[in-house]
């Protein structure tokens, strides 16, 4: 009864009714609605296809896709698409999208459910001795401390543990912290390298301590042995694959390709991650939620992709903040800088202001700096055929006459050469046609 289609096929309507009545077909509602865009990312199957072909991805199900496929593979769960979509409606706007609401929303339906479990970095992993605790230990507990239904797991204690480097770093001497799942604990003292990285520490537990009073709760694993193994895994975080937010249509794409979307980090997670399949979605406990892309077998490491939450940290583009927005060989202009150009710089021909371009700041290139070395000044500054008049910045401009690919209209009052008088019974004016 109805046909769906985005507004782009609008203009095909007649097209559409024409061949239903030439055919005798029964007819049907055509119902426009605007495509869902999305910031940094391309819907244009032409432009995704030349991702694929140049090996920048590994196919269509790339979790850097936004095709279904892709955004499965990312942890994108059906329910939380559905919903997604049932809540933006169907609208003739054309819209421009964040992320961040999409995947808010999908954290609300995979967080009840996701089991919970610990991975360690591999990279500059800190070894701890644990003082009180003389025998290597074992423990149930939930997977899910908010939701039993979601099963076990087993924990094991010992006195040698491994922590992050990163949470190491940041003990200070006498500190009481708190280790999860297990208690209260001393740093007694603290070994370094030469460089500053961690190496060793030694804490006392202090199991009778208030958790509630300590500000660092920390992830632990116990040190590996015959009966309790760690396993290897690798984490998996992705950025977008394009710097800019928006293409405009004379933009060329492969001027805003991300120089590096992929970060992988080997880590250590205990045995209990040899039950989770392909598929499932898990939660690292203070690293995120992440969907098992390959599981744990002989010979190979587990495989594990992180899951955007929906906080502006997770979805920011590392590649733009790190200023990789626009490649400078593409710019011709440097935005104003304070200091730069004097007073009544807009509209005036004078000489680019030297001023010094900040971190981050694009520059202009050799053939653009050669260019404006080329100009001439009226004495009474008004720009001549053949100057170049500058931006406020003083560093860039246009030529006199100014280029333009609209034609020539005849005048609409007079000609050429002057126009009507201009009167007035308090003071004299001049015509605004004798310039």
């Amino acid at each position: 009864t109805h046909a769906l289609r985005t507004n782009e096929y609008r203009d095909r309507n007649p097209q559409y009714e024409w061949m239903q009545e030439a055919l005798g077909l029964r007819k049907t509602n055509v119902w426009d609605f605007s495509r869902v865009n999305f910031v940094y990312t391309l819907l244009s199957k032409r432009k995704l296809l030349w991702f694929v072909q140049q090996n920048f991805v590994q196919g269509w199900d790339d979790p850097r896709f936004p095709t279904v496929r892709g955004i499965r593979r990312r942890g994108l769960t059906v329910e939380a698409l559905k919903q997604y979509m049932l809540s933006q409606g169907p609208s003739q706007a054309t819209i421009m999208l964040e992320w961040d609401g999409i995947w808010a929303l999908n954290k609300k339906i995979i967080d009840p459910v996701a089991p919970r479990y610990w991975a360690i970095e591999k990279k500059d992993l800190v070894k701890v001795t644990i003082e009180g605790q003389a025998s290597v230990e074992t423990k149930v507990q939930p997977l899910h401390k908010k939701n039993p239904d979601v099963g076990e797991k087993t924990t094991v204690y010992s006195s040698e543990i491994y922590l992050d480097q990163e949470d190491g770093a940041s003990f200070d001497d006498n500190e009481e912290i708190t280790l999860m799942d297990w208690g209260n604990a001393i740093v007694k003292s603290k070994t370094k390298s030469a460089s500053g990285t961690v190496e060793s520490i030694v804490l006392t537990l202090h199991l009778e301590g208030d958790f509630k009073k300590t500000k660092k709760k920390i992830t632990w694993l116990a040190a590996p042995s015959d009966a309790h193994p760690l396993i290897p895994v690798t984490l998996i975080d992705y950025d977008y694959l394009i710097s800019k937010k928006k293409l405009e249509e004379d933009d060329d794409v492969k001027d805003f390709v991300t120089p590096q979307t992929e970060f992988r980090t080997p880590a250590f997670s205990d045995a209990n991650i040899i039950k989770v399949k392909k598929g499932d979605i898990i939660q690292f406990e203070r690293k995120g939620y992440y969907i098992c892309d390959r599981a744990a077998e002989e010979g190979k490491e587990a495989k594990f992709i992180k899951i955007p939450d929906g906080k502006a940290a997770s979805l920011a583009s590392k590649a733009a903040g790190a200023g990789g927005a626009v490649p400078p060989e593409k710019v011709d202009v440097v935005p104003k800088v304070k200091g730069g150009a004097g007073k009544g710089g807009w509209g005036k021909s004078g000489p680019p202001a030297a001023a010094k371009s900040p971190a981050n700041v694009l520059t202009p290139t050799k053939e653009s700096v050669a260019k404006l070395e080329k100009k001439t000044d009226s004495d009474n500054g008004a720009a001549k055929e053949g100057d170049r008049v500058y931006l406020s910045d003083g560093t860039s401009g246009f030529p006199i006459p100014i280029s333009t690919k609209m034609y020539d209209v005849k005048r609409v009052v007079g000609d050429t050469n002057g126009g009507p008088a201009s009167e007035s019974t308090m003071y004299q004016v001049k015509s605004v046609y004798n310039v």
